[in-house]
């Protein structure tokens, strides 16, 4: 703008001023001759830089315009110059004085008109300061409504959340505006052209996330024929029926196929289901004797049973069946010395259980010692599950770093779940509970049955000298019996694909897991405790079936005793004239590709879904590939293992005799009178405990 008024008003007077310096005249006298209205002229200069000041005007107009009023007065005084000093060649010199004088003459009288070449100029300077403004100003304003639209269509993409809304309904929001949206972009002028399919094929999705998100009670349902199509059975069709029986919600539209036995209706008078209720639940059929007391060593020193408790929550390898056979069926003892009592080196310091709950060894050990004796002597879920679960939970927890987000409550929650979430089973599944309308399957209306009753059972435990919550205050006991419900029933293997598509859903969440600041709101904070329950129940679901992950031998054993109790079940099916549930029928058993499927799908699945939890670049990533080439190696050796046994005989003493009986004598991890070592408490006998519980004292 300076540049714009120096030429302007510099130049109209630097012309004038060259050519009296040329003709020897003296500017100053030329200037005062001039026939204009100084204040005038001035005021016009002032008004043009009170307009150049506060006026921003575009460098596209000031630019070309200064450089043409520069080029424009070098050729007028270029032309003043070249006019005055023409003359002719006959001319003697006193014509030409007189021509040259005659010409500044008329230079001088046109100067009269200097005031006008003023205005003029000074109204294109003004004329450009005005264009400049109204340019600038339509920039400034286009610059607002690309900021102000963009502003609205985040708003628009994120939803504002309404006060009382749910989740769902701010999510169906956010889609209902971001349709609009793009119906916006679509219908913009050139877009059609440009991106016309791929905006119409975002808004198909949106739609169909819209319609999705209607029907709430399908968002977590799975897709049974869905899921196994993606699944790779090599013919065996009858992984294929349990994989959609026992994991997932998806009845036979034909009924149930029969394996080998026709359905016949009962002649007894008493109902098929009460009678299997009651064998079921009592019978104890793979067949260990009850504790004897007068077998029961008062000592702790055994060198073999500690040097493998030792690896409890440390390592892997933790052996449950070897501890077992070394303490005559008491591994759960020492694991719960271990966790409950001692607390391994694997949970920090502040969180050990026995410092959450407040109670003394006694209490603990009272409490585990009540868990323990109702574990039935079945071939799988015994005691000893309890002990390895209980473990691989400890131990995966420290390798995923849950133990370092979680609060003490919650990990011992987990704990304490762990070793009670298969208390009181009795070798059946929840399938077989419905079809013979067990006992259990009437009091929990076949909604994960059995896992109801192991958590009615494990808290039935919690009273009189086992009372590990009488320490705690009424918030943290409640809180604490929600969460320990949670984690057991979270091993319902029915509930394996919805709980997956819960666990994506969240872990898609950048901030899932990551502990809120001190200023969070309420809700960030309830949302983070949801998420770290949500780590827990991956934790205790992964380590319910993670034998198929452990070395050979251990996971051999456990496919043995796990393939006992289905083809116990199709026993008894078949007695009562059941139809056989998959992988019961001893006569089309193939436990080598049924476990080779359960590897691949399932315990490297969920291994690999853990593995989530564990940054890449850390140590424990390590432990996770070592536990799923240890399933790699398992499922290569099953291509051997059964060409060389026959397993559609097998029973729990077949399986001893063939992998190593326990100890005759009880070994106890601490010292304690033989004389006052619990019976075996039968399954019937739990739920009469759970049935006859008195109300809690509460403490406030």
């Amino acid at each position: 703008s300076w540049m714009v008024v120096l030429a302007f008003t510099g130049g109209t007077f630097m012309s004038k001023w060259v050519v009296c310096k040329l003709h020897g005249e003296t500017p100053e006298d030329v200037f005062k001759s001039l026939g204009f209205d100084e204040e005038f002229i001035f005021g016009l200069i002032g008004l043009v830089l009170y307009l150049c000041l506060f006026t921003p005007m575009r460098f596209k107009i000031v630019a070309p315009l200064t450089i043409g009023i520069g080029v424009f007065y070098s050729v007028l005084v270029l032309t003043c110059v070249l006019d005055l000093y023409q003359t002719d060649d006959d001319d003697d010199d006193d014509d030409t004085e007189i021509k040259m004088q005659s010409k500044f003459n008329r230079m001088k009288r046109s100067s009269g008109n200097t005031a006008l070449e003023c205005c003029v100029m000074m109204g294109l300077v003004t004329g450009a300061a005005l264009v400049g403004k109204y340019l600038n100003e339509c920039d400034r304003r286009t610059s607002f409504l690309r900021m102000h639209q963009a502003y609205m269509l985040e708003q628009e993409l994120q939803g504002e959340k309404e006060e009382g809304s749910t989740p769902i309904t701010q999510a169906r929001g956010a889609l209902q505006k971001a349709s609009q949206t793009l119906e916006v972009i679509q219908e913009a002028p050139g877009i059609a052209e440009l991106i016309g399919k791929q905006v119409q094929t975002v808004r198909d999705r949106v739609r169909f996330a819209q319609r999705t998100l209607c029907r709430v009670d399908e968002l977590f349902t799975v897709d049974a024929d869905h899921i196994v199509a993606d699944m790779s059975f090599v013919g065996d069709s009858d992984t294929k029926d349990f994989i959609k029986e026992a994991f997932l919600d998806a009845p036979k539209k034909d009924g149930y196929k029969s394996r080998g036995t026709k359905w016949r209706p009962s002649t007894r008078r008493r109902s098929v289901g009460a009678v299997s209720s009651m064998r079921s639940i009592t019978s104890g059929r793979s067949g260990a004797d009850p504790l004897q007391k007068e077998h029961v060593q008062n000592s702790v020193e055994s060198t073999p049973a500690w040097k493998i408790a030792s690896n409890f929550g440390t390592a892997w390898e933790f052996d449950a069946l070897a501890l077992a056979r070394e303490t005559g069926n008491c591994a759960c003892l020492f694991a719960g010395e271990r966790a409950l009592v001692d607390g391994p080196s694997t949970i920090n310091q502040d969180s050990q259980p026995r410092d959450v709950l407040g109670v003394g060894a006694d209490v603990m050990r009272t409490w585990i010692r009540s868990v323990h004796c109702r574990y039935q002597p079945m071939a799988y879920h015994n005691e000893a599950h309890a002990a390895q679960v209980a473990h691989i939970c400890v131990y995966l927890s420290h390798v995923s770093g849950w133990k370092n987000i979680a609060n003490p409550v919650q990990i011992t929650a987990l704990v304490v779940a762990a070793f009670g979430h298969d208390v009181g089973h009795f070798a059946r599944t929840n399938l077989f509970c419905a079809k013979t309308w067990n006992t259990i399957s009437m009091l929990w209306n076949d909604r994960s049955v059995l896992e109801n009753m192991h958590a009615a059972i494990c808290f039935s435990l919690i009273t009189g000298e086992a009372d590990i919550f009488e320490c705690l205050e009424t918030e943290v006991r409640s809180k604490l019996r929600s969460m320990i419900v949670r984690f057991i029933l979270a091993t319902d293997i029915k509930e394996h694909h919805s709980f997956m598509s819960k666990f994506h859903a969240a872990i898609s969440d950048p901030e899932f897991l990551l502990s809120p600041d001190e200023n969070a709101d309420d809700a960030a904070l309830v949302r983070f405790e949801e998420n770290v329950i949500m780590g827990g129940e991956l934790l205790i679901k992964t380590a319910d079936i993670a034998h198929s992950l452990l070395p050979w031998q251990m996971h051999r054993e456990w496919s043995y005793r796990v393939n006992c109790e289905f083809l116990e079940q199709g026993d008894e099916e078949a007695s009562l004239g059941l139809p056989l549930s998959p992988l019961c029928d001893r006569s089309n058993v193939k436990l080598a590709s049924g476990q080779a499927f359960f590897i691949g799908h399932f315990g490297k699945g969920m291994m690999q879904e853990f593995s989530e939890l564990v940054p890449k670049d850390s140590d424990m990533y390590a432990i996770v590939e070592k536990c799923l080439a240890l399933g790699d190696a398992n499922i290569d050796k099953w291509k051997t293992e059964e060409q060389m046994v026959d397993a559609s005989k097998d029973t729990l003493e077949i399986i001893l005799d063939r992998c190593g009986r326990p100890s005759v004598d009880r070994l106890y991890p601490y010292h304690f009178p033989k004389d006052e070592v619990l019976a075996r408490v039968s399954t019937a006998q739990c739920l009469t405990e759970v049935s006859v519980m008195k109300p809690h004292r509460y403490i406030d």
